[in-house]
């Protein structure tokens, strides 16, 4: 949801809140013109508050509940709503005594969360392996909720009191939850907290957003599920002008023999040509910061934890089997297998010419100084001091740009044959399956 969204919804929660406000002091005014009529009679009066929940609707009351409920037990990964579950029947077979109040709410929390088959024993330290600190919440705040329903809520047991430590929480996070489940017990009363998660409006909000939930898992397997390397890819040799440029005109620069100058020339073009090489490698090995076969592998990692968390919140008694095929292509090993014979292939294709290739771009300069000698004889003996320099800037500039291009073309078809395994290996069979689920979801729930 964007931020632009959940403003607007909470804007809208907000004009239905303001709605329900109004609503509930027109039912009060009302419960007052009945206390005046009956003064005489006050012990009926709390018969006559009761009548307040009444007075509202279901759509009013799903606002209330969902204002008062900052993370909803719904969002929570599957494993998370089994805890919660098995939580609240193992505090239930603890208790002394369960109200009317509190079966109520555990079957409608079970019927919310659509599970069919729940634990119902557990060890209650269990919550602190629910990571996420939101979904601690979640959990928290059912429980206070539970707790409240019960018969002396004001007087939590000892055992009671040691589980609620469990939670990683502190004692304003915990001030904040019962401030909110105050919220909703003044404005419609014990009974309506207890029909909290049975409230029709709530259901179906739960149902529209497990099929919005569903449609984006449809959507990011469609078109999010490939990948792209992420890799800046650039070479760039560090040039020292010293072995670039050797300049004729220069004593300290030139060198006497033609052919001394030549070998350093192609020394020199060699000992750059290495250097790219090395860049290179860097990008196109199997590991390393740069790697982008890394990159990819990398990539193709976060997008299946994304999906598979994204599966987790699908899960309920009618998905689980369906869910647990789509989950078996859930996972990168077949594209990873494939993958690494195409990716020798494409390392031993996308290699950079052998430097002698590039001898031909190498600028060569004489300098003679019989040039500027007018006598016959001065000028033949002034060639014996020939000078002679080269240039190698060229034909590096020449090698780094065939390493980048050849870098370019390696990274596009590494990512192609990255994405076509994906479409193979797991977008594909998932996408068969998505009808299946849709199904699945669509079947009438079982009895529990």
């Amino acid at each position: 949801m964007s931020k632009k969204d959940y403003k607007k919804g909470m804007a809208d929660a907000m004009e239905a809140y303001e709605a329900f406000g109004e609503k509930q002091e027109n039912a009060i005014r009302h419960v007052g013109q009945e206390v005046e009529k009956t003064a005489q009679k006050v012990d009926k009066l709390g018969g006559k508050i009761g009548e307040i929940a009444d007075y509202i609707t279901d759509k009013e009351k799903a606002e209330l509940y969902r204002l008062n409920t900052p993370v909803d037990i719904a969002d929570l990964e599957d494993a998370e709503k089994r805890i919660l579950l098995a939580v609240l029947y193992q505090l239930s077979a603890d208790a002394d005594e369960v109200t009317e109040e509190q079966q109520n709410y555990l079957r409608a929390v079970q019927q919310y969360l659509k599970i069919y088959n729940p634990q119902t024993e557990i060890d209650l330290s269990a919550v602190e392996n629910i990571e996420d600190i939101s979904a601690q919440k979640a959990v928290l705040q059912a429980v206070l909720e539970f707790f409240r329903l019960g018969a002396a809520p004001e007087e939590l047991t000892e055992g009671q009191e040691d589980f609620l430590d469990y939670f990683q929480v502190n004692r304003r996070t915990r001030r904040e939850i019962d401030g909110f489940i105050d919220a909703i017990v003044e404005a419609v009363g014990i009974k309506g907290l207890a029909e909290k998660y049975g409230n029709t409006e709530m259901l179906q909000q739960a149902e529209e957003q497990f099929e919005e939930a569903l449609k984006v898992f449809e959507n990011r397997i469609s078109e999010y599920l490939h990948v792209s390397s992420g890799v800046f890819c650039y070479l760039s040799p560090d040039k020292n002008w010293s072995n670039i440029t050797r300049m004729a005109c220069s004593d300290s620069e030139s060198y006497k023999e033609q052919s001394k100058c030549r070998n350093e020339a192609q020394r020199s073009l060699e000992r750059y040509h290495r250097e790219i090489a090395k860049q290179m490698a860097s990008y196109t090995k199997r590991y390393g910061e740069k790697s982008i076969y890394k990159s990819l592998a990398d990539s193709l990692d976060s997008q299946l934890r994304g999906r598979k968390t994204e599966l987790s919140k699908l899960r309920n008694s009618q998905t689980t089997a369906v869910l647990g095929e789509i989950e078996q292509y859930l996972t990168k090993t077949k594209v990873i297998d494939e993958i690494d014979p195409v990716y020798d292939r494409l390392t031993d294709k996308y290699h950079l010419p052998v430097s002698g290739g590039y001898n031909s771009q190498i600028e060569y300069e004489v300098w003679d100084p019989s040039e500027f000698e007018d006598n016959l004889l001065a000028k033949a003996f002034a060639k014996g001091f020939k000078r002679y320099g080269y240039t190698i800037n060229s034909a590096v500039d020449s090698i780094t740009n065939d390493g980048n291009e050849k870098l370019k073309d390696f990274e596009e078809d590494l990512t192609g044959e990255f994405n076509s395994l994906i479409d193979k290996y797991i977008i594909d069979p998932i996408q068969k399956l998505l009808p299946k689920l849709w199904d699945a979801i669509s079947e009438p729930e079982e009895d529990y």
